[in-house]
C-alpha cells in the first residue's frame, strides 16, 4: 500500500513537473515576443518587466562590431535612442532557458537576423545573442528567404526533442566537422529544401560540398574542420543550431570567421528536411548598427 501511494505521488510529481517546463517555455517565448513588440512601436516603458538587470549582448568577434551599451539601463538608453526598431517574427523556438527567434528586420536594406535570448529564472531575458546578414542585392525578394514550414507548435515528446538535439549535434559533429560525405544522406533528406539561394536544393548537393571541400580540407591539414556549437535549441519540429566557423577550404571567403544560426525543420523519417540560415561573416558589413541592442 506505502509502495503503490510512492509510485502514485511520484507519478503527479512527474505531471506536475512537465506541466511547469511546458509553461516555462511558453513563458520565454511570449517574454521575447513581448520584447519584439516593444521594438516595433519603439514604446520601452515597461523594458524592465522583460529585460534584467544584469542584461548583456554577446556580438560575434569580428572586428567590425560596435562597442554597445550593456545592462538594462544601457540598452534602455540605446533603445530609447533609436527609437522604434522594425522587425517581423517568422518562426520561434523555445527550448529550457533559450528562445531563438528568426526575424526580418525591413529597411532600404533588409538585414536577416536571429535572436537567441536566455531567461533567468525571473523570466526576463538576460543575455542576448544577436547575429546579422544583410540580404544581398541578386535576391529579387527577401520574403522567399522566410518560405517554407516548420512548426514549433506540433506536440512532441522530451525523447522526441532530444532525438531532434542529437540528430543536429552529429549532423554537424560528425558530417561536418569530420568531413565524413558518406553519412551525409544518413542525415540529410534527398529532397532537402534550401532557402539559401547561394545553394541548391538537395542532401546530394550537402554531400557534394563535403565530398569536395571539406574532407579534402581535413584531409591535407590532419585538422577536424573549424566548426564550434554554441546552442542548440529544439520545438516542434524545428531546431535552431548557433555555431561559429571559420571558412577554410571552400572556395570562397577562406580565413574568414562567421557567427551563423541555422534553422532546420526534421522530417518523420528523423532526416534534415528544409532550411534557413543567417552567417554573419567578418568580412560583411550591415547597412547599420540599428539592429545590434
Amino acid at each position: 500500500m506505502t509502495q503503490s501511494i510512492y509510485q502514485h505521488t511520484l507519478g503527479l510529481l512527474f505531471i506536475a513537473l512537465s506541466v511547469f517546463a511546458h509553461a516555462d517555455i511558453h513563458t520565454n517565448k511570449s517574454q521575447a515576443l513581448r520584447f519584439h513588440a516593444m521594438l516595433n512601436t519603439g514604446d520601452y516603458s515597461d523594458l524592465a518587466e522583460v529585460i534584467a538587470d544584469n542584461y548583456r549582448t554577446i556580438l560575434p568577434d569580428h572586428k567590425s562590431m560596435p562597442t554597445l551599451p550593456q545592462r538594462l539601463d544601457g540598452l534602455r538608453e540605446r533603445l530609447t535612442e533609436l527609437g522604434a526598431v522594425p522587425n517581423e517574427v517568422k518562426r520561434v523556438v523555445s527550448d529550457g532557458d533559450l528562445v531563438f527567434v528568426q526575424v526580418k528586420y525591413p529597411g532600404e536594406k533588409v538585414v536577416a537576423g536571429v535572436d537567441i535570448y536566455r531567461l533567468d529564472e525571473t523570466g526576463r531575458i538576460v543575455e542576448h545573442w544577436p547575429r546579422r546578414q544583410a540580404v544581398t542585392d541578386d535576391v529579387d525578394d527577401p520574403e522567399t528567404l522566410y518560405a517554407g514550414g516548420g512548426n514549433a507548435e506540433k506536440p512532441m515528446s522530451e525523447e522526441q526533442l532530444q532525438r531532434n538535439r542529437t540528430i543536429i549535434r552529429e549532423t554537424f559533429e560528425k558530417v561536418w566537422r569530420e568531413g565524413r560525405a558518406g553519412l551525409t544522406l544518413d542525415y540529410y533528406a534527398v529532397d532537402y529544401k534550401q532557402h539559401n539561394p547561394h545553394i541548391a536544393d538537395g542532401g546530394p548537393r550537402i554531400q557534394q560540398i563535403i565530398e569536395s571541400h571539406v574532407k579534402p580540407y581535413i584531409e591535407e591539414t590532419g585538422d577536424l574542420y573549424p566548426v564550434e556549437i554554441v546552442h542548440i535549441g529544439a520545438q516542434g519540429d524545428l531546431v535552431f543550431i548557433h555555431c561559429n566557423i571559420v571558412m577554410l577550404g571552400l572556395g570562397r571567403n577562406e580565413g574568414v570567421k562567421t557567427s551563423s544560426v541555422d534553422i532546420m525543420t526534421i522530417n518523420e523519417e528523423g532526416k534534415l528536411a528544409e532550411h534557413w540560415d543567417v552567417l554573419q561573416m567578418e568580412t560583411d558589413s550591415l547597412p547599420n548598427f540599428k539592429t545590434l541592442f
